[in-house]
């Protein structure tokens, strides 16, 4: 029953983190109508980057506080599930999908590589040095996998997110550019000797 519940509270915090952006999405933009000449629709870079912050943050943070010397998988799950999935909360919120899959790509890529190459130095280490040498190659690797995706991470978060914001917007503002002029073409009769012809207007 106890491994249950840790499996609900990990599925739980995983959620919040997928579907948080959505939801602040929709609570702090609006649509603007059709043909109604309102602002375009903009997104926030403060909005972005407390997003990726905070859902990295909590994810993290629950992960540490349930690590326990009993029962240490569901934290370390919730920690590396933060440090992945965590950054691209804010580009998802900025509507760059394919930034945020990017991220979540690199990060999986720095994670993958560094527990190989720390397992496979620790072997070596092990059979030349002893295991107290293996225990201190380990230590180092997870240390430096840690630190290299918190980094990109933090890169995410900061940096990534003030791009995916500005590119959103100008598409935005573009588009409401767009939307606004219009061009009409019609018939048209010369007021004085009735000749027929082609009137055309536009408007911005």
């Amino acid at each position: 029953m106890r491994f249950s519940n840790q499996r609900i509270l990990v599925f739980s915090v995983l959620l919040l983190v997928l579907e948080l952006p959505t939801l602040t999405a929709a609570g702090q933009t609006t649509s603007a109508p059709p043909d109604s000449g309102a602002a375009p629709d903009l997104k926030s870079t403060a909005v972005a980057r407390g997003l990726s912050f905070g859902a990295t943050a909590a994810t993290v943070g629950a992960g540490i506080w349930r690590i326990n010397p009993s029962s240490r998988r569901p934290g370390l799950i919730l920690i590396g599930s933060g440090l992945l999935f965590g950054p691209a909360t804010g580009l998802i919120y900025a509507e760059a999908p394919d930034r945020a899959l990017r991220g979540i790509g690199i990060r999986a890529g720095i994670g993958a590589g560094s527990a190989l190459m720390t397992i496979g130095s620790a072997l070596i280490v092990e059979s030349s040095e002893g295991s107290w040498a293996a225990l201190g190659v380990l230590a180092a690797g997870v240390l430096a996998g840690t630190g290299l995706l918190l980094a990109h991470g933090l890169y995410n978060t900061f940096r990534g997110t003030a791009r995916a914001v500005e590119a959103h917007n100008e598409s935005a503002r573009e588009t409401a550019r767009n939307a606004s002029s219009s061009v009409f073409v019609g018939p048209w009769a010369s007021p004085r000797v009735g000749t027929p012809g082609v009137q055309v207007r536009v408007s911005f």
